[in-house]
């Protein structure tokens, strides 16, 4: 993947601008005639003329930074309302018709079919900032904003529901909640790994009110630990010897194993609750199959089970919320 540039080109006919750029042409100014950086770049600072060294200046990042498969940001006109993207596909040239501006050509395959408002909720308010910065040219640093234009790239975010509504601070504090989480479980994930994220859920479980750890081992029977569950007015025990998996997986689930312990855990215990703790991407195919199971159980020892599936995303709210 190609690196993000910004560019605003300012020209009082955008509409000549936007035509050019569904045409697969990115148009910059700069470039009265006589202009041609693949010109230019041959003579010494020395042998240039006074206009050739002011173009050379403001626009010989054309032909020396930007290249195929970086991506482009265009803005038309100022202050920043919309965008549009475009990516890379060949190497700089110049107008064969000269214009009295705007000559510089980067060939483009255009990535949004229309101009992306930037006061749409797809957009955050750090990409905005990001996006808002001052000067005619310039590279988008911030991973946290590369990664939110691939997303908006590969999803199509023009075409969401999402992005007909305008930018709120509420809009803004979900998304900073869902970064967080994130960031929580792949701090989870790679911080307690095999034994270690068996410690990790008993201090998790313990520190939330009404569960106390009874047994952390492995049993050899299918669970990692148990617990005891209090009702958390009158603080009576409500269910002993709960059994409690605990999986760490990165990325998409596909192995059965913790559906097979699930599966032993019933076989070796009377309880009729079981939980699994789980990091790892679960699809609803796979949650399907989990249930399955606790059917066929239920029917097979003829009593109550109910499997309850702790995924990551609750696993972090979780860590976020203790008391550690």
């Amino acid at each position: 993947m190609g690196r993000y540039y910004k560019l605003v080109c300012l020209r009082e006919n955008t509409d000549w601008l936007l035509k050019e750029y569904k045409s697969g042409r990115i148009r910059f100014g700069w470039s009265w005639p006589g202009s041609d950086l693949r010109e230019i770049i041959k003579k010494s600072f020395e042998e240039m003329s006074d206009d050739e060294k002011i173009t050379w200046r403001y626009t010989q990042f054309l032909i020396n930074r930007v290249k195929p498969g970086d991506r482009i940001i265009l803005q038309f006109e100022r202050p920043l309302r919309k965008f549009l993207i475009a990516e890379i596909i060949g190497q700089y040239q110049y107008a064969k018709i000269e214009e009295d501006d705007f000559n510089h050509i980067l060939p483009c395959q255009p990535i949004t079919p229309e101009y992306i408002d930037i006061e749409s909720s797809i957009i955050s308010r750090s990409l905005r900032h990001d996006l808002s910065k001052r000067g005619h040219y310039y590279e988008i640093y911030p991973e946290d904003s590369i990664n939110e234009l691939d997303a908006l790239i590969s999803e199509e975010k023009w075409n969401s529901p999402e992005y007909t509504e305008k930018w709120t601070e509420q809009i803004e504090l979900t998304r900073t909640r869902d970064n967080l989480i994130e960031n929580t479980i792949q701090t989870i994930s790679k911080k307690w790994k095999a034994k270690d994220f068996e410690i990790f859920c008993s201090k998790l479980l313990e520190n939330i009110e009404g569960i106390e750890v009874k047994i952390w081992s492995d049993s050899g029977k299918g669970w990692d630990l148990l617990i005891r569950i209090f009702d958390p007015i009158s603080y009576e025990i409500l269910y002993d010897d709960v059994p409690v998996q605990c999986k760490n997986y990165e990325g998409l689930v596909e192995t059965d194993k913790p559906i097979e312990d699930l599966e032993r855990c019933v076989k070796n215990s009377d309880s009729k609750l079981f939980y699994l703790l789980i990091i790892g991407d679960l699809t609803d195919n796979y949650l399907k199959k989990i249930y399955e199971k606790q059917e066929f159980l239920m029917k097979e020892y003829n009593r109550e089970i109910t499997f309850k599936v702790i995924g990551q995303d609750r696993m972090a709210e979780l860590y976020i919320s203790a008391n550690f």
